[in-house]
């Protein structure tokens, strides 16, 4: 966002239901590939609920009992992940790119922009 938050839509496509996916850590990179924000396992499972919008009431996004967040196949929400700095937008020309890592290995990578408003 324009003030340095970090708000991510997030949408499980893959899995089971009963198998939830575990992301167990979310970097925020700039245009040169420098960490402008990260946030580890402990972190992410610290996420407050009211941080985190579902889409759905069946299938939620939520932060993990023990590490991280978990969501199960055709989970969706919209998190606002805190931040520790502030005004980094500002600092940085974009367009940035958000790295996820899942607790199997997996790592997910999509532009990210600054918002309009």
């Amino acid at each position: 966002m324009p003030d340095g938050q970090v708000d991510v839509h997030m949408y499980v496509n893959a899995g089971t239901a009963a198998d939830p996916a575990h992301i167990v850590a979310i970097r925020l990179l700039d245009y040169h590939g420098k960490v402008m924000e990260s946030w580890d396992g402990e972190q992410l499972a610290a996420i407050n609920t009211n941080a985190i919008t579902n889409d759905f009431d069946y299938q939620k996004v939520v932060p993990g009992k023990v590490l991280g967040l978990t969501g199960g196949v055709g989970a969706g929400a919209m998190v606002h992940l805190p931040v520790s700095s502030s005004g980094f937008i500002s600092t940085s020309s974009g367009p940035y790119q958000l790295q996820m890592l899942s607790i199997n290995g997996h790592e997910w990578e999509v532009a990210a922009h600054t918002a309009a408003h």
